[in-house]
């Protein structure tokens, strides 16, 4: 054990101090010490007072997997902020419905995935408006996944069962939650949800089998889930199934105690990143880092959903009462914000990015060294890629106000037609003359700005 100590002290919500003991800390660890951790500022996630992304400790949180040699204790913190931890606070502890338990991938390890482009680990739920509420959906998610009931499903302690077992499970937990039967009844919450685990084609589906098996076990068995599962591969029986083989679960939302599975966006952090140690233990190679780290979802992608919530608000702004205007403008406002955090928090990626890659390229191992080199090549080509949108906003901008202009030129241009048959008003040979060779130039602005936006497509 290490000398190093602190005093760990939990709070409830009213600040009432509900614990005080010493917690001792690995001299080895791959997490730096709490009294190193202290001046740490929240930037991607994770409170001030420790390390961003790890969780309290004494509270049972996961501790990383470790990736060949320790972290150290200087570059903890940067490493942490670049890679959080899943739970990122003890109210995200504190919510979860499954065992939070296990080691998760270590910053080595992601760093090392995300420089040599390793494949993501793939947790899928399906979201509860789409789940099943009544048993006739239930129904239809066994028979999808079964495939008609010609593949064997198997349950959370690795019995297998046909159509005749298939269907004894399913009411029992029709009468345990009183399910409804009735066509066009629901249940007020999903009485089941569905879960697709994936891996990268051409994987050994043996490996994916036991993976799953070893994920379910840990993350849902024993915290007193039901589930039924099974694998889908393409072979001659099934060549119309995708290349990658993928495994589909159908997990009862209750559990033996009466708790009902509430799945948030830290649960499935955790079980990606547990899904990622455990297939690497079976021969499968998996990262688990966030789409904004790795550069392939953020302004871009929100800008786009902006645009067309907005594009689709201006076409059914006409016919929309009053109370649905306001509620499409409150979307388009959301997207702008979603917008403003993506840009900010790519910036955090880069920067910390640059922190880290600029400790490890000081570093005498060759290792870290090399790992300081992609890090700090990863945080160019984000700059890269920023620059970019950046080039694409101001086109975007730049068309949009072109395009307004013509607009309103074409609606004026209507207007004086009108008043021309009216015999209001009449047009000279010099007028229309201009009129044509400023309509020649609109045309050509506009074909430029398309060349560009194509340009930078490409």
């Amino acid at each position: 054990m290490s000398e190093y100590k602190q005093q760990e002290i939990l709070e409830d919500r009213r600040g009432k101090v509900v614990r005080d003991r010493p917690v001792f800390y690995p001299q080895h660890s791959d997490t730096a010490h709490p009294e190193q951790r202290s001046g740490v500022q929240r930037e991607q996630g994770g409170t001030g007072g420790r390390t961003p992304g790890l969780p309290p400790a004494g509270l049972g949180g996961p501790r990383p997997h470790s990736g060949g040699g320790g972290l150290g204790e200087q570059t903890a913190a940067v490493a942490y902020r670049l890679f959080p931890q899943p739970y990122r606070s003890a109210l995200d502890i504190k919510r979860s419905t499954i065992n939070h338990e296990g080691k998760t991938l270590s910053p080595q390890l992601k760093a090392d995935g995300l420089a040599g482009k390793v494949a993501e680990s793939f947790f899928k739920i399906i979201g509860a408006e789409k789940s099943a509420h009544n048993m006739q959906k239930l129904i239809r998610s066994v028979e999808y996944i079964s495939r008609d009931y010609s593949l064997s499903l198997e349950d959370e302690r690795g019995n297998l069962y046909d159509e005749v077992g298939v269907q004894q499970i399913l009411e029992r937990w029709q009468r345990v939650q009183h399910i409804p039967t009735e066509p066009g009844e629901k249940s007020p919450s999903a009485v089941s949800r569905h879960a697709i685990i994936s891996v990268p084609a051409g994987s050994d589906v043996e490996a994916l089998r036991v993976s799953v098996r070893q994920l379910i076990d840990e993350v849902f068995t024993t915290k007193g889930y039901e589930l039924l599962w099974t694998i889908h591969e393409n072979n001659a029986d099934y060549p119309n199934e995708p290349d990658h083989p993928h495994a589909h679960l159908i997990i009862n939302a209750l559990s033996h105690e009466d708790k009902r599975l509430d799945l948030r966006k830290a649960d499935l952090r955790h079980i990606r990143e547990r899904f990622a140690v455990i297939a690497r233990e079976h021969g499968i190679e998996l990262n688990a880092t966030s789409r904004t780290v790795r550069g392939r979802q953020g302004a871009k992608h929100l800008r786009r959903k902006a645009i067309l919530q907005k594009q689709a608000q201006q076409a059914q702004r006409a016919p929309q009462p009053r109370q649905e205007q306001s509620k499409d403008d409150d979307k388009t406002r959301q997207s702008e914000k979603w917008r403003q955090r993506a840009y900010q928090t790519r910036e955090a990626v880069i920067a910390n990015s640059r922190d880290w890659g600029k400790i490890l390229v000081q570093s005498e191992q060759a290792a870290d060294k090399q790992r300081g080199i992609q890090l700090l090549s990863h945080a160019a080509k984000l700059v890269e890629q920023r620059e970019d949108e950046l080039i694409l906003d101001r086109a975007q901008a730049a068309r949009a106000q072109a395009q307004a202009r013509i607009q309103e030129a074409i609606k004026k241009r209507k207007q004086q037609e009108r008043e021309i048959k009216a015999g209001r008003a009449t047009y000279s040979e010099a007028e229309l003359k201009k009129q044509r060779y400023a309509r020649l130039i609109r045309e050509r602005r506009e074909r430029a700005l398309r060349e560009q936006e194509m340009d930078l497509g490409r």
